[in-house]
């Protein structure tokens, strides 16, 4: 399967989905126009993503900016995710904030209970 990238804007976060490599990152600010739409390209990639039984895949959010509209979209991200996991993918998710942000920690924490499957969430410095 094909890797996908999409730059990031100064309203759409870096997207990197790499099965090769078993890294996927969501990384920047997430308000887009049209959350749906936006997210809607990254929910058809993963719904034709066949993971690996011997790859451990890492995915990485890392967002400073969060709208209501984005959180639905990653929140069915985190589904697919888990119905993946159940199939048997090796999946680590791994949710950062920075260590003063306590609203995108919250987001993370309300992740950790809605979706069946592990999410570490880490602190990272302000730079």
């Amino acid at each position: 399967m094909r890797k996908l990238i999409l730059e990031e804007t100064k309203n759409t976060p870096e997207i990197i989905l790499d099965p090769n490599k078993g890294y996927f990152s969501f990384k920047g600010k997430s308000f887009p126009e049209n959350s749906k739409k936006f997210y809607e390209t990254i929910m058809e990639w993963f719904n034709q993503f066949e993971p690996q039984v011997t790859v451990s895949y890492k995915i990485d959010f890392e967002l400073h900016y969060i709208s209501s509209a984005s959180i639905i979209s990653i929140f069915e991200i985190l589904k697919k995710l888990s119905k993946l996991q159940k199939a048997g993918a090796k999946i680590n998710i791994y949710w950062m904030y920075e260590s003063d942000d306590e609203d995108i920690r919250k987001i993370g924490e309300d992740f950790t209970k809605l979706v069946d499957i592990p999410i570490e969430l880490k602190a990272v410095e302000v730079q």
